[in-house]
């Protein structure tokens, strides 16, 4: 019955991760349902290493934390960005590289740790 636990969280651990795959492109989201599912798929991925954090699971902690932060310092650089006058379109583009290149690679961090803590023999305890 513990199995069946383990099921629902992997899938909703699956779930965040693919709403932030999905929806946190690099640009500003002005629509609403774009913003809650954003948001809500953060609060999921900060809880998820929350849970990490609890069972002494430092480095899954880290790349969660990071991927579920990832857009949000991306969108505050943004408008840190546009705010300057100075700006010109090779910063912007350099931003925009940057944050892909780290959105994927955190992205692919986390797949592999979501599906190695699902597939680990005897789970942690806390």
């Amino acid at each position: 019955m513990e199995q069946y636990g383990l099921i629902i969280k992997t899938i909703a651990r699956l779930m965040a991760w693919w709403l932030l795959f999905w929806y946190g492109y690099p640009q500003l989201p002005e629509e609403p349902v774009r913003l809650i599912l954003l948001g809500a798929a953060t609060l999921w991925l900060l809880f998820t290493g929350f849970q990490f954090n609890r069972e002494h699971r430092y480095f899954p902690t880290m790349f969660t934390w990071a991927l579920a932060l990832a857009p949000w310092a991306f969108y505050g650089e943004w408008l840190w960005l546009m705010q300057r006058p100075a700006t010109d379109s090779a910063v912007l583009s350099h931003a925009v590289l940057v944050y892909n290149l780290f959105r994927y690679v955190l992205q692919a961090f986390v797949l592999i740790i979501i599906v190695r803590i699902f597939f680990e023999k005897e789970p942690r305890r806390h």
